[in-house]
């Protein structure tokens, strides 16, 4: 896996029509299953049809409730998640099982035990059910990261250094 920390090699490869993502292995429960079952970790019909569905959850908000004018812990605004949370009519306390989640979202990349018990918490969280209309709520991770890609032939290896933030993982 490389992180690629520049903008305009970032933006070559994710324009590049031979670039397609390593599809994430099948799986029934936990990060591994979040990862098969959302857009991010897929190609062609799969892809769009997920990416589809993401849009929908999110054109359903609208934006005037995303703007954190009344901050629940005052002088402290929202964490973006809790926002996004409230906006979905989800009052309980996520933003920490987002964390968990996200920590090991990329392959690889984090403690993916602690992952599995948040994703399960969350598929529970947004309806109790391990399937794509269930997927994109707990992907709502808003807690780091840009969007990325996985690994594939072709890219060229991007530099990570310590203390910046890549743009693309690939």
């Amino acid at each position: 896996m490389h992180l690629i920390d520049d903008l305009e090699t970032a933006r070559a490869v994710l324009n590049d029509v031979t670039f397609v993502v390593t599809p994430a292995l099948p799986a029934t429960s936990g990060i591994a299953w979040l990862r098969a079952t959302v857009g991010r970790f897929t190609n062609g019909e799969a892809h769009e049809r997920r990416r589809a569905t993401q849009i929908a959850i999110l054109a359903e908000i609208p934006p005037e409730t995303l703007r954190n004018n009344d901050p629940p812990h005052p002088p402290h605004p929202a964490h973006p998640v809790e926002t996004l949370a409230r906006a979905m009519g989800v009052t309980g306390p996520i933003v920490d099982l987002v964390r968990a989640a996200a920590q090991a979202y990329q392959p690889e990349t984090g403690d993916e035990s602690r992952a599995d018990v948040a994703v399960s918490a969350l598929v529970q969280v947004f309806g109790g059910a391990h399937d794509e209309a269930t997927a994109p709520w707990p992907k709502r991770r808003g807690s780091g990261g840009p969007g990325a890609r996985s690994q594939n032939q072709r890219v060229p290896p991007g530099e990570y250094r310590s203390g910046t933030r890549p743009y693309l993982v690939v």
